[in-house]
């Protein structure tokens, strides 16, 4: 419900759980005519790079969500890490973005990315293949922050996938699950542009990804990005690394523990060994973070 009315609404949901303090925007200063008309100036606030910038929620793959800090300086990081594995355009480059801001792939993919890029997001309020497909065309959208599989097998299996134009696409990433090689090939076989799979963590990512620079490979979720180190670890003995990972293939893995070993902490997901690799009951170390043994 978004204005004046929304706001109405907003405080006096406040009021009934006595909420003190409440910022409703629609309203005053935060009224969108008010917000356009402010000058760009940089607040007069210090940052540092140990600040804290957001508190995400983990999707509960190990239990129940937990709240993961992350601060300014590990965003940007980030940023520059995905820039480097999907280089965009800067002012150039038109988003459209279905995930939801409060998760991690909708804060970077819908919001820290295109900030950093300079470029207009379309943002979708509810993911419906058909909608998505006309916000692609009608906006001639480059950057398509997709997502998981079930976002594309939705879009290839509109009606009007075949009637869509959408030659303008450049990037297109996948992640939050394992993609079919159906799904890969159909999408790159109608688009042109193949779905880049990558794998992170709302505790430690994203991790890895495949790049734009031709040398992606199907099935897998790509290259560490820069500062990062993948390895394949011991349960007996976290510390001691079995085998590292320059590619790691796309599956999912069993739950377990988020209980901190040895300045790490468990995942509930992660992306599975190459089929060279043959360690396949260990668990992942990566930059720090360690998930549980998935099955081959």
């Amino acid at each position: 419900m978004p204005g004046v009315d929304g706001a109405r609404a907003a405080r006096g949901i406040a009021a009934a759980h006595s909420i003190d303090h409440l910022l409703a925007v629609g309203e005053g200063d935060l009224s969108t005519p008010a917000l356009v008309a402010q000058a760009a100036t940089r607040p007069a606030v210090r940052i540092d790079r140990g600040d804290l910038a957001t508190l995400l929620f983990t999707g509960g793959t190990t239990g129940v969500p937990k709240g993961v800090d992350r601060p300014h300086g590990t965003l940007v990081e980030i940023v520059h890490g995905m820039h480097q594995a999907w280089p965009t355009r800067i002012d150039q480059e038109v988003w459209l973005n279905v995930a939801p801001v409060f998760h991690v792939w909708g804060s970077l993919m819908g919001c820290l990315n295109p900030v950093y890029c300079r470029s207009p997001v379309v943002i979708i309020s509810r993911y419906q293949p058909d909608l998505v497909l006309a916000a692609l065309e009608r906006h001639r959208v480059t950057v398509f922050s997709g997502g998981p599989a079930a976002i594309y097998v939705g879009l290839l299996a509109a009606a009007g996938i075949d009637r869509t134009d959408l030659s303008s696409l450049r990037i297109c990433p996948g992640g939050g699950s394992p993609f079919l090689m159906e799904t890969l090939t159909t999408w790159y076989a109608r688009t042109g542009v193949p779905i880049l799979e990558a794998f992170g963590m709302t505790e430690g990512g994203p991790i890895c990804a495949n790049p734009t620079d031709g040398t992606h490979r199907f099935g897998t979720v790509g290259r560490p990005l820069p500062g990062l180190e993948v390895s394949i670890a011991a349960l007996d003995d976290p510390e001691r690394a079995v085998r590292r990972a320059n590619w790691a293939r796309s599956a999912s893995v069993d739950r377990a523990s988020s209980t901190p070993i040895a300045g790490r902490a468990r995942g509930g997901r992660m992306a599975g060994c190459t089929p060279e690799m043959s360690a396949c009951s260990t668990p992942t170390a990566i930059s720090g973070w360690s998930t549980g043994p998935r099955t081959c």
